[in-house]
């Protein structure tokens, strides 16, 4: 009789997947402590494909035709270190301004305005 194998994520053919998950996953851990981000992400793809085989049959020298299933499987990590940078402009002493012609201006605050300023503000 043949050997029939069942196909689940608990079976020896997925045993390097498992073993791949877990050291991934410690790295992950790794990385995201090093870089300080309290997000990364770990992903597993399987890429299954069916190939066409075949095989001479000894009793009637047929063949059979039959399709094998194979994994690709994928066990990748990413921890998104954001890059930013942060800078402030203070315009400390001077005042936003609308020009009908320009749009809007800065314009130096003095001690002392004219009526005429104020009037063209």
């Amino acid at each position: 009789m043949n050997k029939i194998e069942t196909m689940g994520i608990n079976d020896d053919m997925f045993i390097d997947m498992r073993r791949d998950f877990d050291i991934t996953l410690q790295r992950l851990f790794e990385k995201m402590n090093q870089a300080g981000e309290p997000e990364g992400t770990l992903t597993v793809k399987v890429k299954v494909q069916l190939l066409r085989d075949a095989k001479q049959t000894e009793e009637n020298n047929e063949t059979h035709v039959f399709h094998c299933p194979h994994f690709d499987i994928t066990v990748t990590s990413s921890v998104a270190q954001k890059e930013s940078k942060r800078h402030g402009v203070d315009m400390h002493g001077y005042e936003l301004i609308k020009d009908k012609a320009c749009g809007y201006l800065l314009q130096k605050v003095t001690d002392q305005m004219t009526i005429e300023d104020y009037e063209e503000s």
